[in-house]
């Protein structure tokens, strides 16, 4: 038998130290099709130790309020109350790029954090204690303890549904949560992170002509910006000379990719590469690489910022 002691004190504040974009790589094999695929819209938060101030089950939450935003295509003037900004997270496209929204205005719902474990609503927060009740929802994600590198810190990924919007800001307001805790004593105070962007999906595929061992043809999927300007996608193709290290490998061609739109949300860039030999014959590899382009200054010039890459072996 297990009896749970609950919590009766709110837990000391999280400590996060910085926060950065986090992806997921997978490569798969299709037939004639090789998928590398970059996996966005997740973040890790390093935080400072100690941890676990109230508890086993302690967890890492994003605050929201408590009265959800309506949908966004039924109204699109809903903004956080001026006083709670400080306490709960908020995210918002980014208005450099004509691209689509996040799915709510001004906040993501529950449903939007993907890999949360617990999710607790009508929840207090110490700060606001002296005014009106404000209900307030956690949405708690496990912690764990990094010691790669003699790093020792603790982390936490979130994992968002970012729905078809490009970049979007988000600014999470972050709480420890004990979920087994009395009334008024589940979350510590906030501390509000710095805004950062959600990174999109990108799926890199190629496939080999079973004819001509020389013939390799590249395919990109994914969301982007219809303006101003348009990405820039190229491939490099590179050769490793015989007998040279993993470092030594030389440029052969660069290779713009076509973009192409379909109706729907995602654009698929695509190339053919003619390689120099057979393949198999020496080390071959392509070197992806997606750029945005905006202009910099009123002079008009450009300024170009990295904001994918991935190398597939052939």
């Amino acid at each position: 038998m297990t009896i749970s002691v609950l919590n009766s004190a709110r837990p000391a504040a999280p400590r996060p130290l910085y926060i950065l974009p986090a992806f997921g790589w997978e490569t798969t094999t299709e037939g004639a099709w090789t998928i590398s695929k970059r996996s966005g819209g997740a973040l890790r938060v390093y935080l400072d130790r100690p941890w676990f101030s109230s508890g086993e089950g302690e967890l890492l939450a994003a605050v929201l309020y408590g009265c959800a935003p309506p949908p966004r295509s039924t109204f699109q003037g809903w903004q956080i109350p001026d006083f709670l900004k400080a306490y709960v997270t908020q995210w918002g496209k980014d208005p450099v790029w004509s691209a689509a929204a996040p799915p709510t205005q001004a906040q993501p719902l529950p449903k939007h954090f993907l890999n949360a474990v617990s999710v607790g609503t009508e929840l207090t927060l110490d700060e606001l204690s002296n005014g009106p009740f404000i209900p307030l929802t956690a949405v708690g994600h496990k912690v764990s303890y990094d010691d790669t590198h003699g790093r020792r810190l603790w982390y936490c990924d979130i994992q968002m549904d970012m729905g078809e919007a490009y970049f979007p800001f988000i600014r999470l307001a972050l709480a420890r949560y004990q979920p087994q805790s009395v009334p008024d004593a589940h979350l510590s105070r906030v501390v509000l992170a710095d805004f950062i962007q959600l990174m999109p999906d990108r799926a890199a595929s190629i496939t080999f002509d079973p004819i001509d061992p020389t013939s390799v043809q590249l395919a990109v999927n994914g969301l982007t910006y219809s303006g101003p300007g348009i990405p820039s996608m190229t491939a490099t193709l590179e050769m490793q000379p015989v007998g040279s290290g993993d470092l030594a490998w030389t440029p052969v061609a660069s290779i713009p990719l076509t973009a192409h739109k379909f109706g729907g949300p995602d654009t698929l860039w695509t190339a053919h590469i003619s390689l120099p030999a057979a393949r198999g014959s020496r080390p071959f590899r392509l070197v992806i690489e997606e750029f945005e382009l905006f202009t910099r200054d009123t002079s008009g010039s450009q300024q170009s910022r990295l904001v994918y890459a991935d190398i597939l072996s052939l």
